[in-house]
């Protein structure tokens, strides 16, 4: 009987061992997808300013030729 109990609580901790590194593994990859996510975002982000900056530059450089021409 103590040798059943010795054999169960073997058991037992191996399969918590093992559910323990799948779940902290499970994390780490969504952890992973979601710092890719953010990176994407940060890219478009950055892009759109970069757009927005060389609208108003055009819009800048029309404004001033307009004046020159009136």
């Amino acid at each position: 009987m103590v040798k059943l109990k010795k054999n169960k609580a073997k058991l037992l901790i191996f399969a918590g061992f093992w559910a323990i590194l799948l779940f902290l593994n499970h994390n780490y990859l969504v952890f992973a997808d979601q710092d890719d996510d953010i990176e994407n975002m940060i890219t478009l982000i950055e892009t759109k300013e970069n757009q927005t900056e060389e609208i108003k530059t055009q819009c800048q450089d029309l404004l001033q030729k307009g004046e020159k021409d009136a």
